[in-house]
């Protein structure tokens, strides 16, 4: 006997669904899919969706949401670091698309000296062939894997998120971006949809030029030089309230 049965399923970020005509027809084809009882479409706010998608929008069976806490909020209760020098930190993966040469190539080229700049992560997980990861007096590497609660320390000691992503993070979502938000930590972003309309809309921080090292140097010197008329206008709690919380996705499933 074949039993009916529905079923919910969830896409991260808007790439997948629009990057081209046929994923767009093939999402189309699943939501027209009677076992299909809920598509949940995740990205760093649920207030911005891309025109491409729009017209999904108003369908019954798709939900846009914001992507959810999955941190302990407890943990990155900490205020804001009392070092006189600002602190900028990346933190993630080494994967091409996370655009960590990149950064170090901004790094040189930034003309504030009282910042300092940690990189975190495991180089063996990087897919392209790293320029050297040399510490000198103010950047400071981090080379293994991390627990959960060395991550929010330091981002306790940091002032500063930098994701130097490149253009392929279009449409996409970061779990850094919303720990940078719990963490009250302004972040340096690419001007790449969604981040920049959600950085925009709350004064998180400020956007560069994606793939642009001089762009980057800039906004880094730009932010840093700044850094309390900065962080005075960041409204951190508005977009951490308005992120769709765990209860109302269980009812959209």
């Amino acid at each position: 006997m074949i039993k009916k049965f529905k079923i919910s399923i969830g896409v991260f970020g808007f790439r997948e669904m629009i990057e081209t005509k046929t994923r767009i027809n093939l999402f189309k084809n699943i939501i027209n899919n009677h076992s299909i009882h809920s598509i949940l479409v995740h990205s760093i706010s649920r207030d911005h969706v891309p025109r491409e998608l729009l017209d999904f929008k108003e369908h019954s069976k798709v939900k846009f949401i914001s992507d959810p806490i999955y941190d302990d909020i407890e943990m990155y209760n900490f205020g804001t670091p009392k070092e006189k020098r600002v602190k900028l930190l990346y933190f993630g993966t080494f994967f091409f698309s996370k655009g960590v040469d990149i950064l170090i190539e901004a790094w040189n080229k930034t003309e504030s000296n009282n910042i300092d700049l940690t990189i975190a992560g495991n180089s063996k997980t990087a897919n392209f062939e790293l320029p050297n990861l040399d510490e000198n007096s103010n950047m400071h590497i981090i080379d293994r894997y991390l627990q959960e609660e060395e991550v929010v320390e330091l981002m306790s000691k940091s002032n500063i998120i930098v994701l130097p992503y490149r253009s392929t993070y279009e449409f996409g979502t970061s779990g850094v971006f919303v720990q940078a938000a719990l963490s009250n930590r302004l972040l340096i972003s690419p001007d790449l949809y969604p981040f920049n309309q959600v950085i925009n809309k709350y004064s998180l921080g400020m956007t560069f030029e994606a793939e642009s090292a001089e762009s980057m140097a800039k906004t880094i010197d730009f932010v840093t030089n700044n850094y309390n008329e900065f962080y005075k206008n960041a409204r951190f709690s508005d977009f951490i309230n308005d992120i769709t919380k765990w209860k109302e996705i269980a009812s959209l499933i």
